[in-house]
């Protein structure tokens, strides 16, 4: 029994790992991040990551990277890269398939509008996009914004609530991503097993 939680558990994590890329068309690079459908908050940084696929020559390779959102009246394309990193470097292996990843932390602006995003990868020597859809949100609002009851309403004013004095239990949940959690959650199930088997 414990063998088969074991196993159940790996398949499960490699299944939820596997679901977090998305190929290209033409099958030469995949992107792991951002994740598709996630959000992600303003003020924060946007995580891109590709790897580009097997060991052939990359040089004709032109990727371009633009983050553009899909607001009603309201369309903006921003270049994040326009010539991203398609050299062979990095080498890694993986389920032996060779790849060559390359990443970049892209700040979003905390100005930036709320709402529904394309990161595209543009293939401009085949003319074909690689999409990932994600959504940007406003972070959420911490206690340090909220200010302290006033004096009147017979409360002592000495100032505003900051986090980590109003929620002892405060925590930078909201920054782990999906394949963390599924990691954390693999180790909690095998924690488990260990302990009833």
């Amino acid at each position: 029994m414990k063998s088969f939680i074991t196993t159940a558990a790996a398949v499960w994590l490699s299944l939820t790992y596997v679901s977090a890329q998305i190929t290209s068309s033409t099958g030469n690079f995949n992107v792991t991040n951002p994740v598709e459908n996630q959000t992600y908050v303003t003020g924060q940084q946007l995580p891109i990551t590709w790897r580009l696929l097997g060991t052939s020559d990359f040089s004709s390779l032109q990727l371009e990277i633009v983050l553009t959102n899909t607001l009603s009246g309201n369309y903006s394309e921003t270049v994040i890269m326009a010539q991203a990193d398609v050299s062979a470097s990095n080498q890694q292996t993986a389920n032996n398939v060779t790849f060559y990843e390359h990443s970049l932390n892209y700040p979003i602006p905390a100005t930036a509008p709320l709402g529904n995003y394309n990161v595209i990868f543009m293939s401009k020597d085949t003319s074909t996009n690689t999409t990932v859809p994600i959504q940007i949100i406003a972070p959420a609002a911490t206690s340090s914004s909220v200010a302290a009851p006033s004096s009147s309403a017979g409360a002592a004013a000495s100032g505003t609530l900051t986090a980590s004095s109003s929620n002892p239990f405060a925590s930078k949940a909201d920054k782990v991503s999906p394949i963390q959690m599924a990691g954390f959650t693999l180790a909690a199930i095998g924690a488990v097993a260990a302990i009833v088997f």
